[in-house]
């Protein structure tokens, strides 16, 4: 301890022992000087579980004193912990809060909300279980009131979301159902919740807004409550499609069920709701986006013309009108539509871009460019990117006039690095990095068309986020120990693997052979070598966990778990994210303003099997990689540009298998290590050569814990997961196997 604690901090340390030794109970003691030895006060990185640092010696220590000690002695804590030289400033602020919490215990003269308060300050701390016994044995042991009741429980509610306990959370719902008749409050619980995906909860919601599915305030709370477009669907479906006569309700539905792509179901809904008399031509606007997305351009033009009949300066019509014949390659009406669009609508970017896409298919491209020119002589903007996106990713206008067009342009904008989405980043930053290289236009396009078929291929290989699908990860019972989270300790959160350790020699090969199959040269195998040739003498920061969608396989079980007398643990996919901005990280990974956020969740990723006897849509977007490599190829001479398409292509590169293996079933995560110290995990030194880990930004809850074939016992093991916060259910392998 001496040779990691600064002098002052040692006098502290001493101090704050002294103080709890007569105040505390001797196993609590004995505990935190176990803790004091294991202790990695100063650490960087997570070389040790994340509870090993000097802030959580100062939970511990309130922790232990909160539970026997008056408020103001446990004042005397935080002011020793508040006086270490070790923790941040961030930390102590935190310590700030609690003290903050006691003073509005000592203050409080409600039972209840005092005991509400106690609950408060043990979640503040990080430990929700202890949160939850406190309310739970206030329950048990007190005579209260149906309010005091009903505080109780709405309180468990969230901190049982925020465990990740559904089963908890199920049972707390229905009895506070019990408690309050009225539907209204419960059902803006459930709307809040994280469990609102699982079937019973979904249930909850149908029943509550099928007793008041004619009152216009529960809809407004389910829409505007409730984010995930699926479940709104899901529950308007199952209350038998009604027509809400609410233009705000209304459109939420009719969004959720676009988004889902139930547009042909949305289409349906809105002649209805005029055919009925609920609305008129409200909704034109949305039936004209939904014909044209459906490449239903009759219908469109039918709608557009009824609204253009009524007001034939309506620019939103005409910029729909414009977009139809622009899709039926009728070019001249195209562009006739655009031009008469009036007023400051005439000048916006959306219109004047879609002028030059027209003017530049219909072969004018000496005015195309001449327009495009005019409006961004002072550089392009970050509201432009999306409408160039387009071009690129849809090939409306060619790649010369393009390329052209973007040669040697600069990025413009009075936003600040921080109000700027991943997406705009990225692009600024490719406009940026190439901006000293001649015949830059090119490499923009090239790297644009990169980025949009390296993300189509993601999102076909992605695997869907829910509740209700489960990945599994066959590993030794020796891993079992660090991921649970035994009683108040927590877990060690998955660690994924360096692919230089990977065991298969064929990683990341087998997408250099499809690509080959694209061209008659060897210029993609040439490319390929340029981007990798070296990679066996540098760090490739390219990380790998792998899941299986095959609960209790023979094959997983002898290949994965130690030929099956390991274990195997069971996820629902809804713990992982639904979407990432990886692809854009491989340019953007040095952005100051980039923030953690849920939705930066690792994705999974469904692994490609390789045939080279069939053909499919990955195949198709393979060869666009194919093509945009060649595109770019002419620019692998400088570092910067090869680094960022070597980490666009790892991306993917990682996801394809060759077909010997397909009954693997498997998903991968794949991360990229860009210098995020809180994630590398640090070697393990007993291992020759050492082996690297990225630690996975997420702590898992396993539905299931299941056993390999070969295990024998399992009653031993399922006394310590009885008491692992993290495990729902132990279950053993039903294959016989010896």
């Amino acid at each position: 301890m001496k040779s990691q604690l600064t002098d002052a901090d040692i006098s502290s340390m001493s101090l704050l022992l002294r103080l709890l030794k007569p105040l505390i109970s001797q196993d609590s003691f004995d505990q935190l000087e176990c803790k004091l030895n294991e202790t990695n006060y100063y650490a960087k990185k997570s070389v040790l579980k994340r509870d090993d640092t000097l802030l959580n010696i100062c939970f511990r220590s309130i922790n232990y004193a909160f539970q026997s000690c008056e408020p103001t002695q446990v004042k005397q804590i935080i002011k020793i912990c508040k006086e270490f030289e070790g923790l941040l400033r961030s930390e102590k602020d935190i310590l700030d809060v609690l003290e903050g919490k006691l003073d509005e215990i000592t203050n409080e003269h409600d039972v209840t909300q005092k005991e509400l308060l106690k609950a408060d300050f043990y979640a503040k701390e990080g430990d929700i279980d202890k949160a939850i016994l406190v309310l739970k044995d206030y329950l048990a042991v007190n005579r209260l009131t149906k309010k005091d009741k009903f505080y109780i429980r709405e309180k468990l509610d969230s901190y049982f979301n925020d465990n990740n306990d559904s089963t908890s959370a199920f049972e707390n719902i229905q009895s506070l159902m019990k408690l309050d008749k009225s539907d209204k409050t419960v059902l803006m619980l459930l709307l809040e919740s994280s469990f609102i995906n699982l079937a019973e909860f979904r249930n909850i919601v149908i029943s509550i807004m099928e007793r008041n599915k004619d009152k216009l305030d529960f809809w407004k709370a389910l829409v505007h409550n409730l984010f995930d477009v699926y479940v709104i669907v899901y529950i308007h479906s199952n209350l038998g499609r009604p027509i809400i006569p609410d233009n705000f309700v209304f459109s939420n539905i009719l969004e959720a069920y676009v988004n889902t792509n139930n547009r042909q179901t949305a289409i349906e809904l809105i002649k209805q709701a005029y055919g009925d008399g609920v609305f008129t031509a409200e909704f034109d606007d949305t039936l004209a986006q939904i014909y044209i997305s459906q490449q239903d351009y009759k219908n469109a033009k039918s709608v557009v013309q009824r609204i253009l009949a009524k007001d034939n300066k309506n620019s939103l019509a005409l910029i729909w009108l414009g977009e139809i014949y622009f899709q039926q390659k009728m070019y001249s009406k195209a562009i006739r539509a655009y031009k008469d669009i009036e007023g400051e609508k005439a000048k916006s970017e959306y219109v004047i871009t879609h002028l030059v896409q027209s003017l530049a298919a219909n072969g004018n491209i000496g005015k195309a460019r001449k327009i495009f020119d005019e409006k961004y002589n002072l550089g392009i903007s970050r509201n432009s990117f999306r409408i160039l996106y387009k071009w690129v990713s849809s090939g409306s206008v060619s790649i010369d006039f393009l390329s052209d067009c973007l040669n040697n342009k600069q990025v413009v904008s009075r936003r600040k690095d921080e109000a700027w989405r991943d997406f705009d980043y990225f692009v600024r930053q490719i406009f940026e990095d190439s901006k000293n290289i001649p015949n830059n236009g090119e490499l923009r396009v090239g790297l644009l068309r990169l980025h949009f078929v390296i993300s189509s291929l993601k999102k076909k290989l992605q695997l869907a986020s829910s509740n209700d699908a489960y990945v599994y990860h066959y590993s030794t019972t020796a891993s079992i120990i660090p991921l649970t989270s035994f009683r108040l300790e927590r877990a060690s959160r998955f660690q994924l693997s360096n692919v230089s350790f990977m065991n298969d020699p064929a990683e990341g090969a087998i997408l250099t052979k499809i690509l080959e199959s694209f061209c008659e040269s060897d210029q993609i195998r040439s490319l390929m070598g340029t981007l990798y040739g070296n990679e066996n003498y540098v760090y490739r920061k390219t990380y790998l966990s792998s899941f299986s969608l095959r609960r209790d396989f023979l094959p997983m079980w002898v290949q994965y778990a130690n030929k099956g007398s390991g274990c195997c643990y069971k996820i629902t996919s809804k713990q992982f994210g639904w979407s990432d901005s990886s692809l854009e990280d491989q340019v953007i990974q040095t952005r100051k303003f980039k923030k953690d956020s849920i939705f930066n969740r690792p994705v999974l990723y469904k692994v490609y099997y390789y045939d080279s006897e069939t053909d499919d849509e990955i195949l198709t977007l393979c060869r666009g990689i194919a093509e945009s490599l060649l595109l770019v190829g002419k620019f692998l001479a400088n570092k910067r540009i090869l680094a960022i398409i070597a980490g666009m292509i790892d991306e993917i590169r990682y996801l394809f298998k060759s077909k010997d293996y397909k009954t693997e079933e498997e998903v991968r995560i794949v991360m990229t290590d860009h210098n995020q110290e809180a994630q590398l995990r640090e070697p393990i030194s007993n291992e020759y050569p050492p082996k690297m880990y990225l630690e996975m930004p997420v702590d898992l809850y396993f539905e299931e814990l299941m056993f390999g074939p070969r295990v024998h016992n399992i009653k031993e093991w399922a006394a310590y997961l009885g008491n692992c916060s993290n495990v729902k259910q132990v279950s053993s392998s039903e294959i016989q196997f010896q």
